[in-house]
C-alpha cells in the first residue's frame, strides 16, 4: 500500500512538473496572443468611450438647443406679426 501511495505522489508530482514545463514553453506564444487581444480590446474600449462621450454631450445639449430654437422661432413670428400689424395701420 505504501508503494502505491508513493507512486501516486510521484505521478501527481510529475504531472504538475510537465504542466509547468508546458506553461513555460508556450509562454512567448501566449504572451503575443494576449498582447494582440489586449490591443484590440483597448481599441474597442476607446471607441466605446468616444461614443459614450458623444451621446452624453448630445443628450446634455438637446434641451438647450431645443429651447433656443423654439425661442428664436417664436421671436421671429412675433416680430413678423407686429410688423404686419404696423403695416396694416
Amino acid at each position: 500500500m505504501a508503494a502505491g501511495h508513493a507512486f501516486a505522489v510521484i505521478s501527481v508530482g510529475t504531472q504538475y512538473m510537465f504542466q509547468v514545463l508546458k506553461m513555460y514553453a508556450w509562454e512567448p506564444s501566449f504572451e503575443t496572443q494576449v498582447a494582440r487581444i489586449r490591443e484590440q480590446e483597448i481599441g474597442i474600449l476607446t471607441k466605446a468611450a468616444y461614443l459614450d462621450a458623444a451621446s452624453t454631450f448630445v443628450c446634455d445639449c438637446a434641451p438647450f438647443l431645443v429651447s433656443n430654437k423654439t425661442l428664436f422661432q417664436n421671436t421671429q413670428r412675433i416680430s413678423l406679426i407686429f410688423n404686419t400689424a404696423e403695416l396694416m395701420t
